[in-house]
């Protein structure tokens, strides 16, 4: 669970956004330091007026921001449905599984590139912190 809350409520979208992109790298971070794969995500949207709004979104299993972006967008889209401005942000990966031991035969494996960015990403917000590299929708 990747929580913000915002330093002065705001409803820009694309900064709200970029907020979670961040969140969202680094969650799936922790995940593949645990090498777990999320197949749910949830994302809460708290308002000025105290009220919440949640989506969520069912998929298959993964552990990259850059396959889950355009999960994340979506119901994003779908939880910011008042005019008010938002005051704190919750990401939430569910549904966890580990990775195989052993691959499928006949399942798709993935795009070895997107496993390798990650991978390289990972080593630099270790190294370097969290804010040190960023998802280049999050910039």
């Amino acid at each position: 669970v990747e929580l913000h809350q915002l330093d002065a409520d705001s409803n820009d979208y694309d900064f709200l956004l970029s907020l979670l992109y961040n969140m969202l790298g680094n969650a799936t971070m922790r995940l593949r330091d645990k090498a777990l794969r999320a197949s749910r995500l949830i994302v809460t949207v708290q308002y000025s007026d105290y009220k919440d709004n949640t989506a969520q979104q069912k998929f298959q299993p993964l552990d990259t921001e850059i396959e889950m972006a355009p999960i994340l967008r979506s119901v994003f889209e779908r939880v910011l449905t008042r005019r008010l401005r938002v005051r704190k942000l919750t990401l939430c990966l569910r549904d966890l599984s580990a990775d195989p031991q052993q691959l499928d035969l006949f399942s798709d494996a993935g795009d070895p590139e997107i496993a390798a960015v990650s991978d390289a990403m990972d080593d630099i917000r270790r190294k370097f912190g969290g804010h040190a590299i960023r998802f280049g929708r999050a910039a």
